[in-house]
């Protein structure tokens, strides 16, 4: 589909003129924006712009309501593909306002408006006389970076007991692994805060809470269980370019058989067209996915893993939401090695030479605990973080799962007795390594 004036874009870069009317398109937009919520903005004391991933919509979201309180505003930028439109209505009373880009399949293309837009969103809002005027209000603009750093800081004081000046110096010795492993910079702040529980918890709107009165009566209808709380599982299905994304549906087949002989409904978020067409091939029923419950994805998506005993899945943006509701959660084939979330089991890929030979226990916790993509060493070799297969998966998940039906709590591996050095992982709440990466690192 193409989406005049934006697609242009790519073939006139910087040109003054495309610039011109881009930035005069944006402020109208962006205007009547303030204008339909010009009272909240004229009670504004922050404002963040948030035009990060899926999950960052999410997690950076909370944190700056957190930090800010209810005298700020948060402007999501995004497609309706990227964005959730519901997700203002787990954030009452706060102000969450979304600026709406179209749909553009070009990735590049995408990231691009994206970036240009917030940039010109951030320019106005701090240099237009006319919106100055219009809001009469003193409000600062709140930069990613400084908010992340900011709350990181603040939450190793209070948590950890660490002076501001040994939480600066910690953070900044990680940022400094993260460059060296990667090759950029990276944000160990926002690493550090999926470690601890959300900030701040979803409030459900009425609205909401009437979908769910729905969801409920549809999961009767699909629940064989004389139970009256029938039990629930939401596997998360994440498969793409992306260097940290999960290996598809193949890698739970077995792991969704074992849900339902454990009497679990087994409900599947994310990439769902594989999971639909596998379904249809071999004509089959043993998980659902949202036109099963009558409900567009994306209530979908929030609905399920509310309801959900547990969560199982690959990294993915939807893991912000698992960590929005403070679920319990498998996270499978994570990478870096160093990462792990609240209240949440970790099973990171593991790195192998060019031989098939696993890398030793000592070189996944120094050379490669930050490091995500595949590295070249002597004599050509090249070591990568190869993804499990389905059995091992099926292994870790079995022992996730009788560990909560025995004792309503996650174990396994405590980060800071497995790796030992001190590491971001170190500083992380009611976080585990499954025990299954004994077999490959013990």
């Amino acid at each position: 589909m193409n989406y005049f004036p934006f697609t242009f874009l790519k073939f006139f870069g910087n040109t003054k003129i495309i610039n011109y009317f881009f930035s005069k398109l944006i402020f109208l937009y962006l205007f009547t924006i303030v204008v339909l919520n010009l009272r909240k903005f004229r009670r504004a004391n922050s404002i963040f712009i948030n035009s990060y991933a899926f999950g960052h919509s999410v997690t950076e979201t909370s944190i700056f309501f957190d930090q800010h309180g209810l005298e700020s505003i948060c402007i999501s930028i995004g497609s309706k593909d990227h964005r959730n439109k519901y997700l203002r209505f787990l954030y009452i009373p706060y102000t969450l306002l979304n600026f709406w880009l179209p749909s553009i399949q070009d990735i590049n293309l995408y990231q691009a408006l994206k970036k240009r837009t917030h940039d010109v969103v951030d320019f106005q809002l701090k240099e237009s006389a006319i919106l100055k005027y219009l809001i009469d209000g003193d409000y600062q603009i709140v930069t990613r970076q400084t908010l992340l750093d900011s709350s990181a800081i603040k939450n190793l004081k209070s948590v950890y007991m660490l002076a501001e000046d040994s939480a600066m110096k910690l953070m900044s010795e990680i940022n400094l692994e993260y460059k060296l492993a990667q090759g950029v910079e990276a944000s160990c702040s926002l690493h550090y805060l999926v470690q601890q529980p959300s900030p701040i918890f979803p409030n459900m709107s009425l609205r909401f809470k009437k979908l769910d009165q729905k969801f409920q009566k549809n999961l009767e209808k699909l629940s064989e269980s004389n139970s009256t709380k029938p039990k629930i599982c939401s596997i998360v299905i994440r498969k793409s370019w992306k260097p940290w994304s999960g290996n598809g549906l193949n890698s739970y087949i077995e792991t969704i058989d074992y849900l339902n002989e454990q009497n679990y409904i087994v409900n599947v978020l994310g990439d769902t067209d594989e999971f639909i067409s596998y379904r249809k091939a071999h004509n089959t029923r043993t998980a659902y996915y949202n036109l099963d419950y009558n409900l567009d994805y994306r209530i979908f998506q929030i609905l399920s893993i509310l309801n959900s005993d547990f969560c199982i899945g690959d990294q993915s943006g939807l893991q912000a939401l698992v960590h929005f509701f403070n679920k319990k959660h498998l996270i499978i084939n994570t990478v870096p090695f160093v990462q792990v979330q609240h209240n949440g089991v970790s099973l990171p890929r593991i790195w192998y030479g060019s031989d098939g030979e696993v890398m030793s226990k000592s070189k996944h916790i120094k050379s490669f605990l930050y490091r995500i993509h595949p590295k070249k060493i002597s004599h050509g070799q090249l070591i990568t973080a190869n993804y499990h297969d389905s059995g091992t998966i099926l292994k870790s998940v079995m022992m996730f799962v009788e560990q909560i039906e025995h004792t309503a709590e996650i174990g396994g591996l405590k980060p800071n007795k497995f790796i030992g050095i001190d590491n971001l992982a170190n500083y992380s709440s009611n976080s585990f390594y499954s025990p299954i990466i004994k077999d490959f690192l013990d």
